[in-house]
């Protein structure tokens, strides 16, 4: 049978592959493993997996192991017959026994170690492949607190991790500076890009979405601004707030790339959800209320949401410990049973592909 097909329709079979199903077929035969190695094959495949509405997932927790602790990565992925699948990825990093998984794009992830904050590789967990980061620019001040990002341009075909870093300004413990430093991978040292025009909550430690070639992360000051940082440009800039109400609680925010779209998910006056999505990049009108779940719909409301699923329904993570899918027609909340899953886990969404470091 497959005498019968042409070389193009192969190629276009196996560029739609999961990634896991993909790298069995490279032992198939010389050609197959050739054709992994192709760029354009490489720049097919992680398009027609980056446009499948099946999300997939890195996730990474640590465990204490031969008296030391250890981090694990798993692969978390969904397939519309067969449902959740989470496996551990055969994985691991001489000098990076214990690590923080920053965020991923295109395939590749970004690990920081959790006590050393010099070591830094992008690694592809497919691949195997992995690139350890220069030592970093070290600020005459005292560091406060550092903030991570991992973006690519695709004009220069680069990519690039960023640091924001919280230096104390003054005898005042309560003043800082923040400062940012760039990374091009296959450079040979980081680059200071100035003072951020912004206050940036030290926690999380990670950009949380990365979308239209900018990292974003909410802002302290100015007040209802999202900051965002240019992989392209290397330069800062501002999306004001949908129209969303915190209450004197206090309530959450948490930026998220939902749909190919910027998102804020906030919980107001502790007693419900809302999802907020960005339909047109950077135009404040723009910002729709997609989802609005009260807390006596869902029980808690301790819960992080990844994404949207292909069924229409909202992936939801509660406490780092357990995935629910929540279904807006039925208003109700159901625990997802994944065979696999670790007892705790911190997720970022990726797709799985054959990019490899250096970009290429």
């Amino acid at each position: 049978m497959m005498n019968r097909l042409t070389d193009d329709l192969v190629t276009d079979i196996l560029s739609r592959l999961v990634i896991k199903t993909l790298m069995r077929c490279r032992c198939v035969c010389k050609l197959w493993r050739n054709l992994a190695r192709d760029p354009r094959f490489i720049h097919s495949h992680l398009n027609n997996r980056s446009s499948q509405r099946s999300p997939s997932f890195i996730l990474s927790t640590t465990i204490w192991f031969d008296s030391a602790f250890r981090s694990q990565i798993y692969f978390l992925e969904h397939d519309e017959t067969l449902g959740y699948s989470c496996e551990e990825v055969s994985f691991s990093v001489p000098d990076l026994k214990e690590f923080r998984l920053i965020s991923s794009c295109n395939g590749l992830f970004c690990l920081v170690h959790r006590m050393c904050r010099n070591i830094i590789y992008v690694c592809n967990p497919f691949t195997r492949c992995c690139t350890k980061l220069p030592n970093r620019i070290n600020p005459s001040q005292n560091i406060l607190g550092t903030i991570m990002g991992f973006g690519f341009n695709p004009k220069r075909n680069e990519y690039k991790v960023v640091e924001v870093v919280h230096c104390s300004g003054s005898a005042m413990a309560s003043e800082f500076h923040s400062r940012v430093y760039v990374h091009t991978l296959g450079d040979g040292s980081w680059r200071g890009k100035g003072y951020v025009p912004c206050l940036i909550p030290r926690e999380p430690a990670s950009s949380e979405a990365f979308v239209c070639g900018a990292l974003h992360w909410l802002c302290l000051s100015p007040a209802k601004q999202i900051a965002f940082f240019d992989i392209t440009n290397e330069a800062f800039g501002f999306i004001p707030f949908p129209e969303i109400a915190v209450g004197g609680g206090g309530g959450s925010l948490s930026l998220a790339l939902m749909d190919g779209c910027l998102s804020i998910t906030g919980s107001a006056f502790h007693d419900h959800i809302d999802l907020w999505i960005m339909k047109d990049y950077g135009v404040k009108e723009s910002w729709v209320k997609s989802f609005s779940i009260c807390f006596n719909q869902v029980m808690w409301n301790n819960f992080q949401t990844p994404c949207i699923q292909g069924n229409g329904e909202l992936l939801m993570l509660y406490k780092n410990q357990a995935l629910f899918s929540y279904s807006p027609r039925t208003m109700t909340l159901r625990k997802l049973r994944i065979a696999g899953l670790p007892s705790w886990f911190e997720m970022v969404n990726h797709v799985g592909s054959l990019v490899s470091v250096s970009g290429r």
